[in-house]
């Protein structure tokens, strides 16, 4: 899903950094690069922050968009068994309450 904005302009341009906080994001990445390659859980996340650190100095990739928000959605697991009546069933006990 990719949100922009009602007329259709193109997201908002970042500020300028400045040296001193290019050279904090640099050193920053080149952390998050050495938890990538350590793989694992941390990977994942390192992978996540750096691209959202890219688009923060303005790294246009391959997937570079104008849209002020874009989400990302995956589904798996899903099973086309019936699912028994049970499941649906008003739980033992349940006492409707009218409130006046």
């Amino acid at each position: 899903m990719k949100v922009k904005s009602a007329d259709g302009a193109a997201a908002p341009a970042m500020p300028q950094m400045t040296p001193a906080q290019m050279a904090q994001m640099q050193a920053a990445m080149a952390k998050l690069q050495d938890l990538q390659k350590q793989g694992g859980p941390a990977a994942a996340a390192a992978a996540q922050a750096m691209a959202r650190m890219g688009n923060m100095t303005g790294a246009a990739g391959a997937g570079a968009s104008d849209a002020l928000m874009e989400i990302t959605t995956e589904g798996s697991d899903f099973s086309t068994a019936s699912i028994p009546d049970s499941v649906f069933a008003i739980p033992a006990g349940y006492q409707k309450v009218e409130l006046k």
